[in-house]
């Protein structure tokens, strides 16, 4: 043995001794500090995309790494959440976040993973309405379901985010399934009837011109001047039918009084002639003594002239 140890160099022997006791060091510390994101460690998620049993086939859903996280293993939890650069922006304390905030988180930081293109991995469910995600390192994921098929397209989706490993009850669960949230589908909504248009705003009034002053009015005899022949010829016609009239009037009467035959028994002023049937006899039977025919006088009749 003597002869054994003779033959290794002394500074050789000090300095396997030297990397010995640092890997006892290393192995010491790797069992008293919390296991961090390694190749080593992989998870899963899997989506069950069904809605009322009926499978949503043929969406796309999109994955990407918002922070990672290490863990501890041995008590099953998650010790700390660091952001990745993409997201710092929002500054969210992930460790302190009840599930409805989660929620609301997912998806501010979905709108913005489209509007930057920032997932990852995508995947398309299948016909039975699932989705998997393979291989994941230690992290918080956002999964989101950002291309619709068109059978599904009345179906909202909200977007998640998953931890990988999931710590639940002391354990850690590297394989985690999960089902999005979708909202059943609702009668069409009428579009929203388009306001009325506001009025322009009226202009405003001007200044009233001043009235003129009325002018003098117009006599008498100027707008007779003004109707000129009209009004003459009118008075000339009414004096010819006046004279006519009289003239007509003042021949009747001379007629009437030259020729009494003439005139209308009712106009006599000696009264209404007798009737025939008055110089009658009373007594139809007798005849009155009719006057001869040739009443002569004699000759020597005394002539009452003298």
């Amino acid at each position: 043995m003597a002869g054994i140890r003779a033959d290794i160099p002394r500074k050789t022997f000090l300095a396997r001794l030297a990397a010995a006791a640092v890997a006892l060091l290393v192995i010491l510390a790797a069992a008293g500090r919390p296991l961090v994101a390694s190749a080593a460690s992989a998870g899963s998620i899997a989506l069950d995309c069904r809605v009322s049993g009926v499978p949503l086939a043929g969406d796309t859903y999109g994955l990407v790494c918002v922070a990672d996280v290490t863990y501890d293993a041995a008590a099953g939890t998650i010790t700390s959440y660091a952001t990745r650069d993409a997201f710092a922006s929002f500054g969210y304390d992930w460790s302190n976040m009840k599930s409805s905030e989660l929620d609301e988180a997912a998806k501010s930081l979905a709108s913005h993973a489209d509007e930057k293109n920032l997932y990852e991995r995508t995947a398309v469910s299948d016909a039975s309405g699932s989705v998997g995600f393979w291989g994941l390192e230690p992290g918080l994921y956002l999964v989101a379901r950002i291309a619709t098929a068109d059978a599904n397209a009345g179906y909202a989706c909200d977007p998640l985010l998953i931890t990988v490993p999931l710590a639940d009850g002391g354990q850690l669960d590297w394989s985690v399934a999960s089902q999005p949230k979708f909202g059943e589908p609702g009668p069409d909504e009428p579009d929203n009837p388009e306001g009325p248009e506001e009025p322009d705003e009226p202009e405003s009034p001007g200044t009233p011109e001043s009235p003129s002053a009325p002018g003098t009015p117009e006599t008498t005899w100027s707008l007779l001047a003004e109707t000129g022949d009209v009004a003459f010829a009118g008075i000339g016609a009414l004096l010819v039918l006046g004279g006519a009239a009289v003239i007509l009037g003042g021949v009747i009467r001379s007629r009437s009084k030259a020729d009494p035959a003439e005139a209308v028994p009712g106009d006599d002023p000696n009264g209404p002639a007798p009737d025939n049937d008055d110089l009658a006899p009373a007594d139809a039977g007798e005849a009155p003594n009719p006057a001869p025919d040739d009443a002569s006088v004699p000759d020597d009749a005394p002539d009452s002239s003298e």
